[in-house]
């Protein structure tokens, strides 16, 4: 056994925000009960962050207890990546205690997580959980103690669609007349799409969407603002929040557009709906019997303290004669 193994004990846990992209570490020293208080001058703190992310600055803190955490100021260089004596690459996050460390100690800190850890690129899958385990030491001379901790992150996506059920003319289409009842003009066609987001139905804070909408591809007919509709999951279907929300500008986001709809706080998952009505831009022939248009749509998802987090995904419609034979197939999408 190392000399002074059994007379320390150490302990690791870490918790992931979903509205800063980051964990929180705390790692806690204490002695084993057979021993009476252990000083810890002359011992290093150790941790490798190269696979959890780097360390963020000015979150190192230590103290007695978890309520009497004190600013320190620890050694990490995030441009910098070493290789240890086994070949692993490492970017150690240290510090050095002074003569007046003794048990018991709590140490936090803070990573950001990586953007593969924290993003999901996928369109085959709508969750994916990924488990990082990270490992801090305390080092003096030979004696040498660790504790090893493990989050899980459930990656954060988005998936927006045009809803293709529609009957036109025989034919199933991306689009629709529009519907009296629903307050829309029956002489144009329109189109809903749907923005659904937080799969895991995590906390989160300020959730925007902004979503611009766009003249087609020949830059003749353009998509307008007819209506929205929000709906929240109750474990087992999407309910109608009845919440009235109108596209607005925001002053970081979309200054000079009304293209942000403010959802708010969320803890659960969400499907937002978007139904915008068809401008033919001055075409007085059915926009059916003309040549081809496309129309590309991109959601932005933003959130977080800072408002810095997004999740993007893109889908796309056409109108017009090439598409009168056989059905829309929606585009796969692009995420961030």
């Amino acid at each position: 056994l190392i000399p002074g193994q059994k007379s320390i004990s150490m302990r690791k846990e870490g918790k992931v925000d979903y509205n800063d992209k980051t964990v929180t570490w705390k790692v806690f020293i204490d002695k084993n009960k057979y021993f009476g208080q252990i000083s810890l001058d002359g011992f290093e703190f150790y941790d490798n962050l190269f696979d959890v992310g780097d360390y963020i600055k000015d979150t190192f803190k230590v103290g007695k207890t978890e309520d009497a955490l004190v600013s320190k100021t620890p050694t990490f260089d995030k441009d910098k990546i070493e290789t240890d004596k086994n070949g692993n690459k490492v970017k150690p996050l240290t510090y050095k205690f002074d003569n007046s460390s003794t048990t018991p100690i709590v140490i936090e800190f803070k990573t950001e997580i990586k953007f593969d850890d924290f993003y999901l690129r996928n369109d085959k899958k709508e969750s994916e959980r990924i488990t990082k385990t990270n490992t801090a030491f305390i080092r003096k001379d030979k004696e040498e103690y660790k504790a090893v901790g493990e989050v899980e992150i459930d990656k954060m996506w988005t998936q927006k669609k045009v809803i293709k059920g529609h009957y036109v003319n025989g034919y199933k289409r991306p689009y629709r007349k529009g519907a009296s009842e629903k307050g829309e003009d029956p002489d144009y066609y329109y189109v809903d799409w749907t923005i659904e987001f937080n799969h895991e139905g995590k906390s989160l804070e300020n959730v925007k969407i902004k979503d611009e909408l766009l003249k087609d591809t020949l830059g003749e007919c353009y998509l307008e603002f007819a209506h929205s509709k929000l709906e929240v999951w109750d474990g087992k279907g999407y309910i109608d929040t009845k919440r009235k929300i109108s596209p607005e500008k925001d002053p970081y986001i979309s200054p000079d557009k009304e293209s942000v709809y403010n959802i708010g706080d969320i803890n659960t998952k969400i499907k937002f709906t978007i139904t915008t009505k068809i401008n033919p831009g001055g075409i007085n022939v059915d926009l059916e019997k003309t040549k081809r248009r496309d129309f590309k749509n991109v959601a932005s998802v933003i959130w977080g303290k800072d408002g810095k987090l997004i999740v993007e995904h893109f889908a796309s419609m056409s109108i017009g004669e090439t598409i009168l034979t056989k059905d829309f197939v929606k585009d796969k999408g692009s995420y961030i």
